[in-house]
C-alpha cells in the first residue's frame, strides 16, 4: 500500500505527543502490530480500530485530524481526489484554498445515501472533537417516563 494521509497523521500525532507505537497501541487496546501495520500504509482500519484511534489522544483536535487523514484516504481510495473534496480550514479559521467540497455536497445531498453519510460523519467529527452530538427536538428535554410508573410495593 503507497503511502497514506493517515500514516502520516499518526506519525505526527505520536512525534507531537512524544509516544511509541506501543504506547499508542496500548492507548487504543489494539495490538502494537496493528498500530505498525498502519502506521506503514500496509492496512486499512477496521471500524473498531478507527473508533479507538480516533479516540485515544489528550487533545481533541488530534482525535479529528486523525479521523479526517483516513476520510481522505477513503476519497483517494473511491477514485476522488481528497483535496478537492474535503474543505480544510485553517487555524485563522479560513477556509484552504482551492477546496469545493460544499458544491460537491450541494450536487448530491439529495441523494439519501449521501445525506446519511455527511450526518454520519459530521457526528464522528464531532464526537472526536469532544462536542455533544446534535440532539433531536424530541430529545431536548429528560423524559418524564420515570415518573409516571407506580410506587414500588413489596
Amino acid at each position: 500500500m503507497k503511502r497514506n494521509y493517515l500514516m502520516r497523521a499518526l506519525s505526527v500525532e505520536m512525534e507531537h505527543e512524544q509516544i511509541t507505537q506501543g504506547e499508542l497501541a496500548f492507548r487504543c487496546g489494539i495490538t502494537q502490530t496493528s498500530v505498525w501495520r498502519l502506521s506503514r500504509g500496509q492496512a486499512r482500519p477496521t471500524p473498531e480500530t478507527l473508533k479507538a484511534i480516533t479516540h485515544c489522544w489528550r487533545d481533541s483536535a488530534a482525535n479529528v485530524r486523525i479521523l479526517v487523514a483516513h476520510l481522505r484516504d477513503e476519497i483517494a481510495t473511491a477514485g476522488y481526489d481528497p483535496e478537492s473534496a474535503v474543505c480544510f480550514v485553517l487555524p485563522d479559521g479560513s477556509a484552504a484554498p482551492g477546496h469545493k467540497d460544499l458544491d460537491t455536497i450541494r450536487r448530491y445531498i439529495h441523494d439519501p445515501d449521501v445525506a446519511d453519510l455527511i450526518s454520519s460523519i459530521a457526528e464522528l467529527v464531532e464526537r472526536g472533537a469532544g462536542h455533544r452530538p446534535y440532539l433531536a427536538a424530541e430529545d431536548d428535554e429528560p423524559s418524564a417516563a420515570a415518573e409516571t410508573l407506580p410506587p414500588y410495593t413489596t
